[in-house]
């Protein structure tokens, strides 16, 4: 019962009492599976400090190592948010070819 209220927050007596052994493993692997989560995500963090503040040397200064914070961090490119606007400026880019050609206009820059 201390490990339903340690780990898992319960604290219906009634609740753990009917907890199966199976439940009780299943929930016990759980919670040590979210835990090695939370150190990888701790260690994670202090990876991601450390190559906040990494620096290089550049006419005789130390600088950032990094331009920007995108650059250090690119969130649309980890999402895949710069493929699908890549691809709708693609998809956006024929049909004005298609336009031009159907206008007679040729295919003119965009």
């Amino acid at each position: 019962m201390i490990n339903c209220i340690r780990y898992f927050g319960m604290t219906d007596f009634a609740a753990m009492n009917k907890m199966t052994l199976y439940e009780h493993r299943i929930r016990m692997e759980a919670h040590r599976l979210s835990m090695a989560d939370k150190e990888r995500d701790i260690h994670w963090q202090a990876w991601t400090n450390q190559r906040a503040k990494a620096t290089k040397k550049s006419d005789k200064k130390i600088v950032s190592a990094f331009k920007n914070f995108i650059e250090f961090f690119d969130y649309e490119e980890l999402t895949g948010e710069k493929k699908r606007r890549a691809e709708r400026e693609r998809q956006r880019r024929i049909e004005v070819l298609k336009l031009q050609e159907e206008r007679g206009e040729g295919y003119g820059e965009l």
